[in-house]
């Protein structure tokens, strides 16, 4: 079978999905860019404060740390990892105003 259709490589899928946590959350690897997510839901009175949506499930980088959302909010755990496919998934950051140039001042030297 194999001189017939030769194996070269074996496709392996892009995300792995680790087993769920007992707080529900999720833990994918993906293995084109090395990171691990986390998709999770918000469960405590801070997260709420910061902009948390209550039945919203939420991405984050597994290294990154803070109480800010750091995605969009999904329906299901689904949609998050769709959108982590999609490339979608994060909050669009507003590109920072260009700071105004002024004329460099002459040093006055005292003489």
């Amino acid at each position: 079978m194999l001189t017939l259709h030769p194996v070269f490589a074996t496709p392996v899928p892009r995300f792995h999905i680790e087993p769920r946590l007992p707080t529900g959350t999720l833990t994918v690897y993906d293995r084109s860019s090395n990171d691990r997510v986390r998709v999770y839901t918000p469960r405590f009175a801070y997260q709420f404060r910061a902009g948390y949506q209550a039945g919203q499930w939420y991405l984050r980088p597994i290294r990154d740390v803070g109480t800010a959302p750091r995605s969009l909010g999904f329906r299901t755990a689904r949609e998050a990892i769709a959108a982590l496919d999609a490339g979608r998934w994060r909050i669009p950051v507003p590109e920072p105003q260009p700071i105004a140039q002024t004329a460099p001042r002459a040093l006055a030297v005292n003489q």
